[in-house]
């Protein structure tokens, strides 16, 4: 017999309809609160929501609130689906909303962690990390499921907890478990974060990053102050995708560069197309999360010591195009802001003579 659960989900986005609907049409309790609800159908103060793709086709009833203080009792469990500056905010007043027993699910981990941890107790956090997407198709919502979720924990007194996670998951999509949840959320986001802050000040995909020689440049830049940065933090960096191996990749010699050579070859050819999220939000004139995730970068960077000049001077280029003080142009990676940078790195220097 299933346990009966009271579930509610924060934030009416792609991710939290579809682990709404998802939950919902496999017999959990479920409430969804959302300032705003852009897709679906609204039946009093319910929303159906379809759901197609890799995960089946459902479409299931939703009671929908307009905030967490309006949910109609405490919740077992809390998944918090929203930007990552929204998901800082909410921590403050989520476990008000919780029972004693009760988990709290963040998914906008990125390099908040340290956050979440002064605001959320460890023994109630399940942090968990999406590695499947969703993309809107009209009224549709459709999953495209690579590799289903993972999640972890902070602190083993959650370890009920995450099992607990895991079961319920499970039931509609693979689930793996990660004893360094943190080196796991790190390592996945350190690259993305170089694409996707690539790709917002230039307006190029994946493919046409990695066939401009200053992109293939800023590229290996981005990633080795990330990497520099959590390894003072004692952080075990786990190999993106179990491919990517990070210490390999920031080594200096011959064979860490024809590595480089590589993997970057093997991101241009197979994600030639690949469009980064923050550019899609500059394009539709809404503000990218991966500027505040920058700002924490860099105040973890401040932190040791570590100035990450070219993140600073993409971040600070972002900033200028959310502003409409700059454009959105490809040929950013050529901007004076970046090569004044160039000019005092030696690696840059040599780069270029190669």
């Amino acid at each position: 017999m299933k346990e009966t659960l009271k579930i509610g989900i924060i934030g009416a986005g792609k991710l939290g309809r579809v682990l709404a609907t998802m939950l919902a049409h496999h017999g959990y309790d479920v409430e969804l609160a959302a300032r705003t609800v852009k897709s679906g159908i609204k039946i009093e103060n319910m929303y159906c929501f379809d759901i197609i793709g890799d995960w089946g086709e459902c479409s299931h009833l939703v009671p929908v609130v307009k905030s967490i203080d309006k949910f109609a009792t405490k919740k077992d469990i809390i998944i918090i689906a929203t930007k990552v500056y929204d998901t800082v905010k909410l921590l403050d007043q989520v476990m008000k909303y919780l029972t004693k027993t009760g988990t709290v699910v963040t998914f906008q981990n990125s390099y908040c962690i340290d956050a979440l941890l002064r605001k959320l107790p460890g023994m109630v956090s399940v942090c968990a990390y999406s590695d499947f997407a969703c993309v809107e198709e009209g009224q549709s919502t459709r999953v495209i499921d690579s590799n289903g979720m993972t999640i972890g924990v902070y602190d083993k007194g959650a370890y009920t907890r995450m099992k607990r996670i895991e079961k319920i998951f499970s039931t509609f999509c693979t689930v793996h478990t990660n004893g360094n949840i943190v080196g796991y959320v790190v390592g996945r986001n350190i690259i993305n974060f170089a694409i996707s802050g690539l790709g917002a000040i230039s307006g190029m995909r994946l493919g046409d990053i990695m066939n401009d020689r200053n992109g293939r440049f800023l590229f290996c830049k981005l990633v080795d102050e990330g990497v520099r940065v959590f390894k003072k933090y004692r952080v075990k960096i786990l190999p993106y995708n179990n491919q990517l191996d990070y210490d390999l990749f920031t080594q200096n010699g011959w064979k860490a560069s024809r590595y480089r050579r590589k993997i970057m070859n093997l991101l241009g050819k197979n994600n030639r197309y690949v469009k980064s999220s923050a550019l899609h939000s500059l394009e539709s004139g809404k503000k990218t999360e991966l500027a505040y995730i920058m700002d924490n970068f860099m105040a973890f960077a401040d932190k040791f010591g570590i100035y990450a000049e070219y993140t600073r001077g993409v971040s600070d280029m972002l900033k200028d195009i959310e502003s409409g003080i700059r454009r959105i142009n490809n040929d950013a990676f050529y901007d004076e802001r970046l090569l004044s940078i160039g000019r005092k790195d030696y690696d840059y220097r040599r780069y270029q003579k190669s």
